[in-house]
Protein backbone atom coordinates (compact mmCIF):
# COMPACT_ATOMS: atom_id res chain seq x y z
CA UNK A 1 0.00 0.00 0.00
CA UNK A 2 1.35 3.26 -1.05
CA UNK A 3 2.07 6.40 1.48
CA UNK A 4 -0.71 8.18 -0.59
CA UNK A 5 -3.28 5.80 0.01
CA UNK A 6 -2.40 5.43 3.48
CA UNK A 7 -3.15 9.55 4.03
CA UNK A 8 -6.65 9.18 2.20
CA UNK A 9 -7.82 5.99 4.46
CA UNK A 10 -6.90 8.15 7.67
CA UNK A 11 -9.13 10.99 8.55
CA UNK A 12 -7.03 14.04 9.36
CA UNK A 13 -8.30 15.38 13.15
CA UNK A 14 -8.35 18.66 13.69
CA UNK A 15 -5.79 20.32 16.04
CA UNK A 16 -6.79 21.56 19.02
CA UNK A 17 -6.09 25.12 18.64
CA UNK A 18 -7.98 25.47 15.86
CA UNK A 19 -10.87 28.23 15.01
CA UNK A 20 -13.40 25.46 14.22
CA UNK A 21 -12.92 23.40 17.34
CA UNK A 22 -15.77 23.12 19.69
CA UNK A 23 -15.73 24.64 23.26
CA UNK A 24 -16.06 20.98 23.97
CA UNK A 25 -14.77 18.57 21.35
CA UNK A 26 -15.93 14.99 21.41
CA UNK A 27 -12.70 13.87 21.72
CA UNK A 28 -12.40 15.42 24.89
CA UNK A 29 -15.91 14.41 26.78
CA UNK A 30 -16.57 11.54 28.38
CA UNK A 31 -19.63 9.33 27.04
CA UNK A 32 -21.74 10.75 24.88
CA UNK A 33 -22.83 14.26 25.55
CA UNK A 34 -26.52 15.60 26.10
CA UNK A 35 -28.18 17.21 22.93
CA UNK A 36 -29.01 20.69 23.77
CA UNK A 37 -32.31 21.45 25.97
CA UNK A 38 -31.79 17.47 27.45
CA UNK A 39 -32.88 18.09 31.01
CA UNK A 40 -31.25 14.35 31.74
CA UNK A 41 -32.73 11.71 34.18
CA UNK A 42 -35.97 13.01 35.69
CA UNK A 43 -36.00 13.25 39.77
CA UNK A 44 -36.95 10.97 41.75
CA UNK A 45 -36.45 7.90 38.92
CA UNK A 46 -34.81 4.45 39.74
CA UNK A 47 -32.47 2.97 38.37
CA UNK A 48 -33.68 -0.35 36.45
CA UNK A 49 -31.26 -2.80 38.30
CA UNK A 50 -32.34 -1.42 41.68
CA UNK A 51 -36.07 -1.75 40.84
CA UNK A 52 -35.36 -5.44 39.60
CA UNK A 53 -33.44 -6.16 42.60
CA UNK A 54 -36.23 -4.53 45.47
CA UNK A 55 -39.14 -6.36 43.36
CA UNK A 56 -37.45 -9.62 43.52
CA UNK A 57 -36.44 -9.15 47.48
CA UNK A 58 -40.29 -8.20 48.08
CA UNK A 59 -41.33 -11.93 46.48
CA UNK A 60 -39.02 -13.36 49.20
CA UNK A 61 -39.20 -10.90 52.01
CA UNK A 62 -41.16 -12.88 54.03
CA UNK A 63 -38.96 -16.57 53.95
CA UNK A 64 -35.72 -13.99 53.93
CA UNK A 65 -37.17 -12.41 57.61
CA UNK A 66 -38.24 -16.17 59.09
CA UNK A 67 -34.41 -17.20 58.04
CA UNK A 68 -33.15 -13.94 59.66
CA UNK A 69 -35.29 -14.60 62.73
CA UNK A 70 -33.81 -17.93 63.41
CA UNK A 71 -30.53 -17.23 62.80
CA UNK A 72 -30.25 -14.36 65.55
CA UNK A 73 -32.57 -16.69 67.82
CA UNK A 74 -29.44 -19.00 67.28
CA UNK A 75 -27.03 -17.01 68.22
CA UNK A 76 -25.98 -15.10 64.92
CA UNK A 77 -25.00 -12.09 66.46
CA UNK A 78 -24.73 -9.71 63.04
CA UNK A 79 -28.60 -11.39 62.35
CA UNK A 80 -29.44 -10.20 65.79
CA UNK A 81 -28.15 -6.66 64.97
CA UNK A 82 -29.71 -6.47 61.52
CA UNK A 83 -32.90 -7.30 63.39
CA UNK A 84 -32.53 -5.33 66.80
CA UNK A 85 -32.25 -2.90 64.07
CA UNK A 86 -35.75 -3.48 62.74
CA UNK A 87 -37.79 -3.52 65.78
CA UNK A 88 -35.66 -0.79 67.80
CA UNK A 89 -34.66 2.03 65.55
CA UNK A 90 -31.62 3.86 66.45
CA UNK A 91 -33.11 6.93 68.67
CA UNK A 92 -33.24 10.82 67.23
CA UNK A 93 -33.04 13.10 69.28
CA UNK A 94 -36.88 14.49 70.29
CA UNK A 95 -37.85 17.93 69.59
CA UNK A 96 -36.73 20.50 72.09
CA UNK A 97 -39.67 22.12 74.49
CA UNK A 98 -38.64 25.14 75.62
CA UNK A 99 -40.67 28.97 75.59
CA UNK A 100 -38.35 31.20 74.03
CA UNK A 101 -39.37 34.55 73.22
CA UNK A 102 -39.39 35.04 69.03
CA UNK A 103 -36.63 36.82 67.69
CA UNK A 104 -36.70 39.55 65.26
CA UNK A 105 -33.75 41.36 66.54
CA UNK A 106 -30.52 40.83 67.67
CA UNK A 107 -30.84 41.66 70.81
CA UNK A 108 -33.78 39.25 71.16
CA UNK A 109 -30.94 36.35 69.48
CA UNK A 110 -28.50 37.77 72.66
CA UNK A 111 -31.43 37.32 75.38
CA UNK A 112 -32.54 34.04 74.05
CA UNK A 113 -28.89 32.47 74.03
CA UNK A 114 -29.22 33.83 77.86
CA UNK A 115 -32.50 32.28 78.20
CA UNK A 116 -30.95 28.85 76.94
CA UNK A 117 -27.47 28.81 78.43
CA UNK A 118 -30.19 29.44 81.81
CA UNK A 119 -31.97 26.44 80.93
CA UNK A 120 -28.77 24.18 80.49
CA UNK A 121 -27.77 25.14 83.82
CA UNK A 122 -30.86 24.75 85.07
CA UNK A 123 -30.56 21.11 84.04
CA UNK A 124 -33.83 21.93 82.27
CA UNK A 125 -32.07 20.74 79.16
CA UNK A 126 -29.11 19.09 78.00
CA UNK A 127 -25.71 20.94 76.54
CA UNK A 128 -25.74 19.28 73.16
CA UNK A 129 -29.41 20.76 72.88
CA UNK A 130 -28.11 23.83 73.91
CA UNK A 131 -25.14 24.05 71.87
CA UNK A 132 -27.16 23.31 68.91
CA UNK A 133 -29.79 26.47 69.76
CA UNK A 134 -27.02 28.67 70.72
CA UNK A 135 -25.56 27.73 67.02
CA UNK A 136 -29.42 28.55 65.46
CA UNK A 137 -29.49 31.55 67.22
CA UNK A 138 -26.20 32.42 66.27
CA UNK A 139 -27.01 32.18 62.36
CA UNK A 140 -30.01 33.90 62.87
CA UNK A 141 -28.59 37.26 64.41
CA UNK A 142 -25.99 37.10 61.51
CA UNK A 143 -28.58 37.33 59.13
CA UNK A 144 -30.56 40.03 61.01
CA UNK A 145 -27.35 41.90 61.29
CA UNK A 146 -26.93 41.62 57.29
CA UNK A 147 -30.28 42.88 56.93
CA UNK A 148 -30.46 45.62 59.03
CA UNK A 149 -26.89 46.57 57.39
CA UNK A 150 -28.38 46.97 53.83
CA UNK A 151 -31.80 48.82 55.36
CA UNK A 152 -29.17 51.16 56.98
CA UNK A 153 -27.08 51.45 53.64
CA UNK A 154 -30.47 52.08 51.38
CA UNK A 155 -31.57 54.65 53.88
CA UNK A 156 -28.25 56.75 53.69
CA UNK A 157 -28.24 56.30 50.05
CA UNK A 158 -31.86 57.91 49.86
CA UNK A 159 -31.15 60.76 52.54
CA UNK A 160 -27.77 61.84 49.78
CA UNK A 161 -30.32 61.51 47.45
CA UNK A 162 -32.15 63.54 49.17
CA UNK A 163 -29.56 66.07 50.11
CA UNK A 164 -28.31 66.50 46.44
CA UNK A 165 -31.48 67.18 44.89
CA UNK A 166 -33.03 69.78 47.72
CA UNK A 167 -29.42 71.46 47.31
CA UNK A 168 -28.80 71.50 43.42
CA UNK A 169 -30.93 73.52 40.74
CA UNK A 170 -31.88 70.69 37.57
CA UNK A 171 -28.68 71.42 35.23
CA UNK A 172 -26.30 71.21 38.55
CA UNK A 173 -28.01 67.38 39.22
CA UNK A 174 -27.15 66.34 35.93
CA UNK A 175 -23.54 67.64 35.97
CA UNK A 176 -23.09 66.35 39.86
CA UNK A 177 -24.82 62.58 38.56
CA UNK A 178 -22.46 62.87 35.35
CA UNK A 179 -19.56 63.06 37.49
CA UNK A 180 -20.53 60.59 40.00
CA UNK A 181 -20.57 58.21 36.99
CA UNK A 182 -17.23 58.93 35.93
CA UNK A 183 -15.50 58.26 39.56
CA UNK A 184 -17.87 55.10 39.69
CA UNK A 185 -15.80 54.25 36.14
CA UNK A 186 -18.95 54.60 34.41
CA UNK A 187 -18.98 56.29 30.46
CA UNK A 188 -21.69 58.96 29.87
CA UNK A 189 -23.89 58.22 26.87
CA UNK A 190 -23.59 60.52 23.90
CA UNK A 191 -27.21 60.74 23.84
CA UNK A 192 -27.13 61.83 27.46
CA UNK A 193 -25.84 65.13 26.01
Amino acid sequence: MSAESLSSAVPASTPPDSVDTPRNPAYLTRGRPFEQGNPGRPKGSRNKVTAMAEALLAEHAEALLRKAIELAANGNVTALRLCLDRVVPPRRQPPIDAALAPIATRDDADAAVMQVANLVAAGEMSPSEGQGLVRLFERQSLSLAAREHAAAREERRQRAVEQLTSRLSESELEDSLREAWRREGFAADASDD
